[in-house]
């Protein structure tokens, strides 16, 4: 395949001293322009960067004194409902399950232990939304002190979302203790991972894989029909299988935030654990310049983000390159920072954490725990500070050396898939700082040296991954593969999947119907077409599993189809029943979702084997 913006002759270059002089503003729209056709690739950091060591050390998380939280209701209003056990666990995982029918006299024992352990960290699933409210009003209602604050000001968190609504709350502060909710840590997490189907406690330890086994799970209804009868045991084990997982939530998600505290001055674990990464890129920098007022933020403009491509098509023996910190490099490589940071801190910091966090990755391969842990700490923040450039609101912003940053990114992708091409390599999918290529056969690791041969001097690609296959559908002019949107096949029968096909808005069959008709399809197409014919009679039969064509999420404004199920922010389960109602029990539509794996399979063929579908009649769906 070829790329005509690849074979133009190129323009005089110029080195990356006088950059800035290629961003051109557009007023109107606000947007950068940079002429990337005259970047030096092969230009260098004008000047020196200058050391930069943390002057912070912190105790290992591990020694760190902490209490997890969880509480058993009676209900979900603090103002009528009782509590009927709390339960506190420590780092030793030495359980405190407190329970009797004097609520007062749990209230107390819990406080007093929270009060003897005076943990640093005070950790809960949800705990500064429910648990610690609870709790709050509990002892006001009992008139016990506790030595809890609710703040009045509300506290958004963008990258902790639930259904595209970013969290908000109010924050609880407590002397000597940092108060982190590890649920917004799952949120957080899953904004960039989106492997979660659902969050509550025991869902999220499942699919992050902090437990291998489904665990005991009581309903409300449950657990008040087993206190009504003085039945506390099964409630009291519940509650240990919530400390359990609360516990191993945190010890996989809060330790990376823990350990910013070794570079990131005045910020404690709690507050770490909500703001953004602009916000503590800013404290960083103020802190380098102590002397000097925080500068004004730059308005916001527009500028061109990273390089993205899909070439539709069942691609064989596929291999994905993929550059190691892509923009953190090229920030050290060409010497791009906020002019606003007039002895370029940003880059020594950056280069400090870069050469901290290989040294802590020879490390953790040994088998070190908390150098695995720092790292991810350092990774975190060093993938960060591009972002920060482009930060609204933030002090040391600056929207054109952000645009230089991408622009470099655009220009080093287009490198990269012109020496894949050279080496015999047909390029698959670019996503910004990777590309995916197929290779003849036994070709992938040669084209994988080209294209880390053909790169500046550091700037290193890593072979990410070899696969069976890549499936990437047409876009709608079916002329374009669909960005971002694709299916790797491994030869383990591993599917790696992106885009539209992990989207938590479709049904498992939506999700997985295409990527087990490949799998089938790449071992014989006849595999493929009877597995196809299988499921078109299950489905027409009414056989199929519910649970594979239910939906499961809140109702959003507007959506009048749901409103019969629910109001608008209620969690509903719903598939598609007859006439276009949605509905949560009956029969489903056979045509509906018939007529949809007729589409799912349209879609494959007619870019993996066009005449296949030439050949091959849809089934006769006036039939059903």
């Amino acid at each position: 395949m070829s790329h005509p913006s690849l074979s133009k002759a190129s323009p005089p270059r110029i080195p990356a001293t006088e950059m800035r002089s290629l961003v051109q503003q557009l007023e109107h729209p606000a947007r950068l322009i940079v002429d990337e056709t005259r970047l030096d690739l092969d230009s260098l950091c004008p000047f020196q960067i200058a050391p930069w060591h943390p002057t912070t050390n912190v105790v290992p998380y591990e020694q760190v004194p902490k209490l997890y939280l969880d509480i058993e209701t009676l209900g979900l209003d603090p103002t009528v409902d009782r509590i009927i056990a709390i339960g506190l666990r420590d780092e030793r995982q030495i359980s405190y399950k407190i329970t009797h029918q004097d609520e007062g006299w749990i209230l107390r024992q819990a406080l007093a232990a929270i009060s003897k352990k005076q943990p640093k960290l005070l950790l809960g699933y949800n705990h500064l939304a429910f648990d610690l409210p609870f709790i709050i009003e509990r002892c006001r209602i009992h008139k016990i002190p506790h030595p809890f604050t609710v703040s009045n000001r509300e506290k958004r968190i963008g990258a902790a979302r639930i259904n595209g609504k970013a969290i908000r709350f109010h924050p609880i502060y407590a002397k000597g203790m940092d108060l982190v909710d590890v649920y917004h840590q799952v949120l957080i997490n899953d904004f960039s991972a989106r492997h979660l189907t659902r969050y509550t406690l025991k869902q999220a330890a499942l699919q992050m894989g902090v437990r291998d086994i489904p665990r005991l799970d009581l309903s409300y209804p449950d657990i008040c029909d087993l206190w009504a009868k003085g039945q506390t045991e099964p409630i009291l084990e519940y509650l240990e299988y919530d400390l359990e997982d609360t516990e191993r939530l945190a010890d996989y998600l809060i330790p990376s935030i823990y350990y910013q505290q070794e570079f990131i001055p005045g910020m404690s674990v709690q507050a770490l654990a909500v703001n953004g990464n602009g916000t503590k890129w800013q404290r960083i920098l103020e802190d380098q310049y102590p002397d000097q007022l925080a500068p004004a933020t730059d308005d916001v403009v527009e500028f061109e983000g990273g390089l993205t491509l899909g070439v539709a098509g069942l691609h064989r023996n596929v291999s994905k390159v993929d550059v190691s910190s892509l923009y953190p490099s090229i920030m050290l490589r060409y010497g791009i920072y906020s002019r606003k940071d007039p002895e370029g801190k940003m880059l020594s910091i950056l280069a400090s954490r870069l050469t901290e966090r290989l040294r802590l990755k020879a490390l953790a391969k040994q088998g070190d725990r908390a150098a695995h842990q720092k790292q991810q700490a350092s990774k975190i923040m060093i993938n960060s500070l591009y972002g920060f450039l482009g930060t609204p609101g933030v002090g040391y912003n600056d929207y054109e050396a952000a645009a230089l940053v991408t622009a470099y990114g655009r220009a080093i992708a287009r490198l990269m898939m012109t020496s894949i091409e050279q080496a015999g390599g047909t390029v698959a999918e670019v996503d910004t700082d990777g590309v995916l290529f197929s290779a003849p056969p036994g070709e992938n690791e040669r084209i994988f040296q080209a294209v880390q041969a053909a790169l500046p001097d550091g700037i290193t690609v890593e072979h990410e991954f070899q696969a069976e296959a890549a499936f990437i559908p047409a876009a709608q002019d079916g002329k374009t593969g669909l960005c971002k949107n694709y299916l790797v096949f491994f030869a383990d029968g591993q599917v790696k999947a992106a885009g539209r096909f992990r989207s938590r808005d479709r049904s498992e069959l939506e999700r997985t119907y295409q990527g087990t008709y490949i799998q089938r399809f790449l071992r014989a197409p006849e595999m493929a077409e009877t597995h196809h014919q299988d499921t078109l009679a299950q489905l027409r039969a009414g056989h199929y599993p519910i649970n594979q064509l239910s939906v499961t999420r809140k109702i959003r404004r507007g959506e009048k189809a749901l409103l019969a199920l629910g109001n608008e922010g209620d969690m509903v389960t719903f598939y598609e029943g007859p006439n276009g109602v949605k509905i949560s029990s009956g029969p489903y539509d056979s045509r509906h979702y018939c007529t949809l794996i007729e589409e799912m399979r349209t879609d494959v063929l007619k870019v993996a084997d066009p005449e296949l579908l030439i050949t091959t009649q849809p089934t006769q769906l006036t039939l059903l």
